[in-house]
């Protein structure tokens, strides 16, 4: 259980760290849902005082940069000059942040991007990693900087744009294409070079099973991984179900991704970003894993030296070595075969219920979470702010 502040570790051990309050906390892990703040009700916590660095329309949503800064906070417990923060929001979605303070370098502000960056840690070490859609830029910069060659796919070139210019997204070692992420699949790789890696992280706020269709993943496995590849796939969802027909619908949508990369990879495991006793009710950011052989149980050992030797709890690295923690596999794959004994009639009206309530269940959610955290400065339910869906 966390207690009254959360605690994130700068990427040096010999510098201090500093706390954090539990609203920015809980927004640092993942945007979860603010019950142990005061709910819905809280204020945002980024005032419209924030200052917003660009803001550009696009045919996927209003690309816009905002930075929380010095005395722009509704909280009195927050270094503001420790924890100061720059997002990046692409139409209805938070889809990436970072730290202003250059201490924190390295380090991932939201923490479901600390297991992706871990995949350095692989071993073999990877040579080549694809991630599919850019985001802020987090992983494939910190990737690129360890010497990974790293491929992105980004359908915006304003997204792009944003990247290069406020999070220092660099142009290498690995290409970056402007393309629906679906349309390049189709197409060889490169040079016919396959990954190592494949990071998925297309969620817009209201598309959990974003690009998680068996062709889809049957097209990267079989033409776009190494024999011992790995894909990690991204996206938000309930790892439990807690009660009525939408929360269950919408953690039926987190099973249909699990059992849908179980019908085209030999082994899946899937990990919530954040310890399993931590917001029980809440949606957060799940990372499932899979592969063509089986995936252990701890995929990327992570060093116990350095800056993971005795790193605070809640911090990137201590998620980095923790996270095998915080599988729910097993739980997904009894709600999956549970499902599978129903009557026919049974599961068909499960799967309509499913698709009717769970994606506009946690789209909804999602919105009520922004709410609270960032400043509305547009019309969250206006057409320019819907990302097209891959």
């Amino acid at each position: 259980m966390l207690h009254q502040h959360l605690v994130f570790c700068v990427k040096r051990a010999s510098l201090q760290c500093r706390p954090v309050d539990m609203r920015m906390g809980l927004l640092l892990l993942g945007l979860l849902a603010q019950n142990a703040a005061g709910g819905s009700e809280t204020p945002p916590l980024l005032t419209d005082s924030s200052t917003v660095r660009f803001d550009e329309e696009s045919p996927f949503g209003v690309v816009e940069v905002i930075d929380y800064a010095s005395g722009q906070s509704n909280t009195d417990a927050i270094d503001v000059d420790a924890n100061a923060i720059r997002f990046l929001r692409c139409g209805n979605s938070i889809i990436g942040a970072e730290w202003l303070d250059p201490e924190f370098d390295g380090q991932s502000a939201f923490l479901n991007f600390a297991i992706h960056q871990a995949v350095k840690y692989r071993r073999p070490r990877p040579q080549r990693v694809l991630q599919l859609g850019l985001g802020a830029g987090s992983v494939p910069k910190e990737l690129r900087k360890s010497g990974i060659h790293t491929d992105v796919v980004e359908i915006s070139p304003t997204i792009v744009e944003a990247a290069r210019e406020f999070f220092a997204f660099p142009k290498g070692p690995g290409q970056t294409f402007v393309a629906d992420a679906t349309e390049f699949l189709g197409s060889p790789p490169v040079h016919g070079d396959r990954y190592d890696v494949v990071l998925m992280d297309l969620f817009n706020g209201s598309n959990p099973a974003c690009s998680t269709r068996s062709e889809i993943l049957s097209t990267i496995q079989d033409h776009w991984l190494t024999d011992s590849g790995i894909l990690l796939v991204n996206f938000f969802g309930y790892h439990q179900s807690t009660g009525g027909d939408t929360h269950e619908a919408a953690f039926g949508l987190t099973v249909a991704v699990l059992e849908t990369l179980q019908l085209v990879f030999k082994s899946t495991r899937c990990y919530r970003e954040i310890p399993l006793d931590l917001a029980l009710s809440s949606p957060a950011n799940i990372v499932c894993i899979a592969g063509k052989f089986a995936v252990p149980k701890s995929p990327f050992p992570v060093p116990h030296e350095g800056d993971h030797a005795a790193p605070l709890e809640m911090s990137s690295f201590w998620i980095q070595r923790h996270f095998p923690e915080f599988e729910i596999t097993s739980h997904l794959q009894k709600a999956l075969d549970a499902s599978a004994l129903e009557t026919d009639l049974a599961a068909a009206n499960r799967v309509a219920q499913r698709d009717r309530l769970g994606p506009s269940q946690l789209a909804e959610g999602y919105r009520e979470l922004l709410a609270t955290v960032y400043p509305p400065a547009r019309d969250w339910t206006s057409p320019i702010n819907q990302r097209v869906e891959l």
